[in-house]
């Protein structure tokens, strides 16, 4: 157990700090590393489903995150998370300018994050779907020699 925080709280500041690396797709020339892949892109979406699952409006600190936010050019996160955001108490995750920290990560980040990964899993989904029809025909056709 964490001892500040929770291992959710943990896992999204790891994700988040690793976004672009996370969120790079990556399709393979064979069966079983698309299929991995897959599985990874799926626990990936698990996670950030968890954590809109524990989102809120913070109301006692609305002024301090909109204070933040016009500094750090984060308006827009802000206003199209409606000031929902993923509270994640004593970790903290760089600004988007880069130049300060903050302890919560805004709603639309995690729904942004979110969409990308279900376009690559469709992506992924789709290469697995032709690799299955290629290989059925291809036993198919060797049966009949």
């Amino acid at each position: 157990m964490p001892r500040y925080g929770t291992h959710l709280q943990y896992d999204i500041v790891d994700f988040y700090e690793n976004v672009n690396d996370n969120v790079v797709l990556t399709i393979h020339d064979n069966i079983r590393d698309n299929e991995e892949e897959l599985s990874r892109i799926n626990d990936k979406i698990s996670l950030l489903l968890k954590a809109s699952w524990e989102t809120y409006y913070d109301s006692d600190n609305i002024g301090h995150i909109e204070q933040f936010a016009k500094f750090h050019d984060e308006t827009k996160l802000l206003y199209d998370s409606d000031y929902v955001i993923f509270d994640l108490d004593e970790r903290y995750v760089t600004s988007s300018d880069g130049l300060d920290y903050r302890n919560w990560i805004y709603e639309s980040e995690i729904h942004d994050i979110y969409k990308k990964l279900i376009e690559n899993k469709k992506k992924v989904a789709s290469v697995l779907n032709d690799s299955y029809i290629s290989s059925g025909v291809a036993l198919a056709l060797l049966r009949n020699v």
